[in-house]
């Protein structure tokens, strides 16, 4: 694994260009993303989640759906992406679906609001902006007071009113994924409106706080090594494929 991750980053610091267009065969980045994308479809419908007595669509797959709807309008495959967005329709106010959205007082829930934006960015539904702004808008909003909401952030009331303060998002937690997840939302919004006041909300902040103040140090390559593990283990061939073909 590790000869693997330092091989790859060799490969773009050295600006091994001929490694990055000349690909083994079943690995060529439109392939895979193709086949990604298409298993998102034949699915159907995304996975739905049930956790602490809450159902909904889970981090992972709002990345995922996003991401495709992305991959689609990148190579121009109207077809996938009709089908992206056809999925979405369930989940508007008037859908069957539409209890199912993502809670929005926690980071892992609010990137569900990514999937509507990315959708208005592509058809200009304005009711995939208002949905999307909604969970952006609510991100940087004072937290609730509510136990049952707050609680599920693990992060005490009057440390989310303190992080707001601060200019943070109240749903900061300090962890890797919240840079992601929480960029990926408040930049999704400014994609959808070119209002360059979202461009405030991109955590470069808790970027560089979280790196004193972490309290588990070396976590951050610990999800590396998981992530990177668990993508080798969906894609086992393309893995000595790579490993061969590009030393």
């Amino acid at each position: 694994m590790r000869k693997l991750r330092n091989l790859l980053i060799f490969s773009l610091l050295c600006g091994a260009g001929k490694y990055l267009t000349s690909w083994p065969d079943g690995c060529d980045p439109v392939q895979v993303g193709r086949g990604i994308t298409q298993r998102f479809i034949d699915k159907g419908k995304p996975e739905i989640t049930t956790k602490k007595g809450m159902t909904y669509v889970k981090y992972t797959i709002t990345s995922e759906w996003a991401n495709c709807l992305e991959f689609a309008r990148i190579i121009a495959d109207k077809d996938m992406e009709n089908a992206l967005i056809a999925m979405f329709e369930p989940f508007y106010d008037s859908g069957e679906k539409a209890a199912f959205r993502s809670h929005k007082w926690h980071v892992d829930y609010s990137v569900f609001g990514a999937v509507p934006l990315q959708i208005y960015c592509l058809n200009s539904d304005p009711r995939a902006l208002a949905l999307g702004l909604d969970y952006a808008d609510n991100q940087w909003s004072e937290p609730s007071s509510d136990p049952a909401d707050w609680s599920l952030t693990k992060v005490p009331y009057e440390k989310q009113l303190e992080w707001l303060s601060q200019g943070y998002s109240p749903q900061t937690r300090l962890w890797i994924d919240d840079m992601y997840m929480i960029t990926f939302l408040q930049l999704q919004a400014y994609r959808a409106t070119g209002d360059s006041s979202w461009m405030t909300r991109i955590p470069g902040k808790p970027a560089s706080r979280r790196l004193p103040a972490h309290r588990m140090p070396g976590a951050d390559f610990l999800q590396a090594e998981i992530i990177s593990r668990e993508l080798l283990r969906e894609f086992p061939l393309r893995r000595s494929a790579v490993v061969q073909d590009h030393p």
